[in-house]
């Protein structure tokens, strides 16, 4: 079963996150967490989503 994991915007972070659960602690920088989301997408060998909304 594939978990993706997703990169949001919530409250000013950038949150990488799979099935709602952070993966991590968050980034002022949206770049910072695109490439940890990345990362962690890659580790998992699942798909790395990107949300842009709030």
């Amino acid at each position: 079963m594939s978990h993706e994991v997703h990169t949001v915007s919530r409250d000013g972070l950038w949150i990488n996150e799979v099935e709602g659960e952070p993966v991590d602690g968050g980034f002022l920088s949206k770049d910072d967490a695109l490439a940890a989301g990345r990362d962690a997408a890659a580790a998992r060998g699942v798909e790395h989503v990107v949300d842009d909304g709030d």
